[in-house]
């Protein structure tokens, strides 16, 4: 195997370790983001949750889904 070959294959395993590790750092953020906002949520008043339309019951499925009453 000729040195250009082999770095081409180094190159592409290391794009792919990229990508990968791309791909779980914005899974992470995502996941960061969703229990930061639900804290956040449950700890609201009552009253501030109703002028946004949303039950204190259906808090993680309106962060996960985006959606509330769709089912």
């Amino acid at each position: 195997m000729s040195i250009a070959v082999s770095n081409e294959i180094q190159s592409s395993a290391i794009a792919k370790v990229g990508s990968w590790m791309r791909l779980l750092f914005i899974a992470a953020v995502r996941l960061w983001v969703a229990r930061r906002d639900e804290r956040i949520l449950r700890e609201a008043p009552a009253q501030q949750l109703l002028d946004i339309g949303i039950a204190r019951a259906d808090i993680r499925r309106a962060l996960r889904s985006g959606r509330i009453g769709c089912r």
